[in-house]
């Protein structure tokens, strides 16, 4: 397949660009900043990379060029002017991704969108989510409306899997848990490393199109 990915420059998005790779597929690198790539993704046969704003839909647009799906980390943010710059980019990713014929999009998200018909009740997920809230309330915000974006009539007609992920830290790869917010089996970490397989894998398997999982690291892979 042929990817594009956004958030490529982050340490989540780096690690997409590593799995996808080894999994043989060709990418796509949008990203405001190239230089902040590693030398290996811009010298790797299989990598385009592509400077462009996600607010520039022409660029968008003209970077989808025979992509079969997209993969997405960006991230909010902290302490931002409250005009929901993810969400806005998102309606430009939508809109191109449209025009293309494209419908398959892989993104983050957080436990701050909710979906009511599978989370149960969890005081961490309250914890966590009303932290944010607090702190961080324009980025919060702007989760939450990009949630909202991919379940409204904007994104009828796309593939879209939100993967809801936890603290992340840089541990090894593990067996990753899926489901859904408070019920009993998933954690809240999750490896960096397990982003990249998962967010992959599931471009692969669309075992979750549109649903809003939660994701963390489960027990780690065996070495023999």
């Amino acid at each position: 397949m042929k990817l594009l990915t956004l958030g490529g420059t982050g340490p989540s998005g780096l690690e997409i660009i590593d799995a996808a790779l080894a999994r043989s597929h060709s990418l796509v690198v949008f990203v405001r900043s190239p230089q902040k790539l590693p030398e290996k993704v811009h010298a790797h046969p299989d990598v385009t990379v592509v400077q462009g704003s996600i607010h520039d839909y022409d660029a968008l647009f003209a970077a989808l060029d025979g992509v079969d799906a997209v993969v997405s980390t960006l991230g909010g943010v902290p302490f931002q002017k409250n005009d929901l710059p993810i969400k806005r980019g998102y309606e430009c990713v939508i809109k191109a991704m449209k025009a293309r014929g494209i419908k398959r999009i892989v993104l983050n998200g957080t436990v701050a969108i909710s979906d009511p018909e599978n989370d149960r009740r969890s005081v961490k997920a309250m914890l966590n989510v009303g932290a944010v809230h607090l702190l961080v309330h324009s980025m919060y915000v702007d989760v939450v409306a990009c949630g909202k974006l991919f379940m409204s009539e904007a994104a009828e007609g796309l593939d879209w899997t939100i993967l809801r992920v936890p603290v992340l830290n840089n541990g090894p790869r593990t067996e990753v848990i899926a489901g859904y917010v408070g019920d009993g089996k998933v954690g809240w970490s999750l490896s960096r490393s397990d982003i990249g397989w998962f967010f992959v894998n599931e471009v692969e398997s669309g075992q979750w199109i549109r649903k809003l999982p939660m994701i963390s690291s489960g027990s780690p892979l065996r070495s023999d």
